[in-house]
């Protein structure tokens, strides 16, 4: 059951995102070239805003959702109401928070942006911005108990649909050059629309779920600790577009953001596997023994390993051929920046795996000083290299803060949690690595002995046959390489000749 959930999990969330990661491209498009640099840097400045501003829930909803794996497993449907009532209490307070500080904030936010557009106009838009963006808090707590159930496909569909519709009515608005203002508006009512009908498909699952009394000074415990990791991937994730548009032009804001909204787009793919996913992780650490834990991580470890080398290749050698492609050669960006970047992009999908294990088990207390210590070195870095290196100080910033995570983490997880030792995650990690920039490199000197015009069609075509090429290569060394990765294909392979069967009976 925990396999068929994760599956149907996974599916209804990767493969409408990839249909609504096509559209946001056309979207970005649509966006730069009829409402100009202008604006698109501010949109991108108010995402990082928002993303600060959002530390105020202290990442309590991952929080939340580790709370209810333990009562799903007892079936305590009382102690699920009383916790779903705390967490809708907590997050409506959230968002009035969120909602006072960014009106504040909003007098000031000319200072954040280096353009030509008036403070009202700014403090205006921003308010629409900010009001789209914390609705989702008054809504997401019945979210949080069908995650919790391994049931997140059934809200899954009905998300992504209106996400599309979303899109599609934002790119029309583009298309005709409305105001960015009334573009915010349209696409408020169409969220709120979405997160009624949500919250109606969890509580027709749940006809029980109610709110009840709760203790007047009853909270969620480590919240204090989440809000460590909250500020600190916030600080990471969320600090570069601000500085780069306090200290560059809106020409070089927009070329980093296109080539982080790329790098963006792959992570949330990466991140949809592993929500979807960590509910019967959560379920596995939580229910079964020593040995059946360590192995189910060690096979989610192999698979973001295999993902990291795979998309990091793919992207670094289609990089530049799609952004010309997509807005033009005018926002193309140094190839060493773009390496760089594209280990950022290595350490993200790696770092999943450990992520997913102390998130599940809510072991937020024992790992904040790590990822402190990164954002604190990420931070500190960018201000430093930003000077004298511009964008590429930033993202070079970025890679080094990472390095944290490479060395420290494993350390932990692998000895505290799975009680093990961790050189040989440590090795995978290294041997992945490095094989991955070897293939880019190589990939590099061969394509620089061969010139051609850019095209839509000759890149389709070469993103498909280098693809291919990369995904068949890496698969053959990880089979031969790695254990896991054989048990994890072999399982895999068991498993669709035993749904075949069936079918022929």
């Amino acid at each position: 059951m925990r396999k068929k959930n994760s599956i149907k999990n996974i599916l209804t969330s990767i493969i409408p995102y990839f249909i609504i990661t096509l559209m946001s491209i056309f979207r970005v498009r649509l966006f730069l070239h009829s409402l100009g640099e202008e604006i698109y840097s501010t949109n991108q400045v108010f995402n990082q805003i928002f993303s600060y501003l959002s530390l105020i829930d202290g990442g309590i909803g991952c929080l939340i959702v580790q709370k209810y794996y333990k009562l799903f497993i007892d079936k305590d449907k009382d102690e699920i109401n009383y916790t779903y009532s705390k967490s809708k209490k907590t997050m409506n307070y959230v968002s009035l928070i969120i909602f006072l500080i960014g009106f504040s904030l909003s007098f000031f936010i000319k200072f954040f942006v280096n353009n030509s557009l008036s403070s009202r106009y700014l403090q205006f838009v921003f308010i629409l911005y900010l009001t789209r963006s914390i609705i989702e808090y008054l809504f997401i707590s019945p979210r949080f108990v069908i995650q919790a159930d391994q049931k997140l496909y059934k809200i899954n569909i009905i998300l992504n649909i209106y996400q599309v519709v979303e899109m599609a009515i934002e790119m029309y608005l583009l298309s005709k050059k409305v105001d960015y203002a009334i573009i915010l508006i349209f696409t408020t009512m169409i969220r709120t629309l979405a997160y009624i009908c949500c919250n109606r498909t969890v509580f027709k699952e749940y006809p029980w779920l109610k709110k009840v009394k709760i203790k007047p000074k009853d909270r969620f415990c480590d919240v204090g600790y989440m809000f460590w990791h909250k500020i600190s991937g916030t600080i990471k994730m969320n600090t570069d577009i601000i500085i780069l548009s306090i200290t560059q032009s809106p020409l070089v804001v927009t070329i980093y953001s296109s080539y982080n909204y790329i790098i963006k787009c792959l992570s949330q793919i990466v991140y949809l596997l592993s929500t979807s996913i960590s509910s019967s992780a959560g379920n596995v650490f939580y229910k079964e023994n020593e040995k059946k834990k360590s192995e189910v991580f060690d096979k989610i470890n192999i698979t973001f390993l295999y993902l990291s080398a795979v998309i990091t290749v793919i992207l670094c050698i289609e990089y530049d051929d799609f952004i010309t492609i997509w807005i033009g050669n005018k926002y193309i960006m140094g190839k060493f920046s773009k390496v760089i970047l594209c280990i950022t992009l290595f350490q993200t999908v790696a770092s999943r795996s450990l992520i997913l294990a102390y998130e599940t088990m809510g072991k937020y207390k024992e790992t904040k000083w790590i990822v402190a210590a990164e954002a604190i070195i990420n931070l500190v870095l960018s201000i430093i290299l930003v000077k004298p290196f511009g964008m590429f100080g930033v993202i070079l910033a970025t890679a080094i803060s990472g390095i944290v995570s490479i060395v420290v983490l494993p350390k932990y997880i692998y000895t505290n949690i799975f009680n093990q030792g961790y050189k040989k995650y440590l090795f995978q990690y290294s041997f992945v690595f490095l094989i991955t920039i070897g293939i880019m490199i190589a990939y590099e000197v061969l394509r620089n002995r061969f010139v051609f015009n850019i095209t839509i069609l000759s890149f389709a075509l070469s993103a498909i046959i280098n693809s291919m090429i990369i995904v068949i290569f890496i698969t053959i060394i990880f089979m031969i390489v790695f254990k896991e990765f054989r048990d994890l294909l072999k399982s895999y392979v068991f498993a669709f000749k035993e749904k075949k069967r069936k079918w022929d009976i």
